[in-house]
């Protein structure tokens, strides 16, 4: 796994009103990480997240409609106290 020199792991999330031709599909959610040095653990943790939403398909639904970044989190807050 390819790091970056900066100090802390870093996300980004979009999530598109029209999907994007993305190779052979349409996507909407688009998640990109860039690890901090030294976070081997904390990208990990990120990565097994992520695959927990896009395995619900409700919780996918749903993240997908948060309006901000607060909301997105609360909604992914909100699945670890279930779980």
């Amino acid at each position: 796994m390819l790091t970056s020199s900066l100090e802390k792991t870093k996300i980004a999330v979009a999530i598109q009103e029209k999907p994007l031709n993305w190779g052979s599909q349409f996507v909407d959610l688009i998640i990109m990480i860039v690890p901090g040095k030294n976070e081997q653990k904390m990208t990990s943790r990120i990565m097994e997240e992520i695959y927990h939403i896009i395995k619900d398909p409700k919780l996918l639904e749903t993240a997908k409609k948060a309006k901000n970044l607060e909301e997105f989190n609360q909604i992914i807050e909100n699945r670890e106290m279930r779980t």
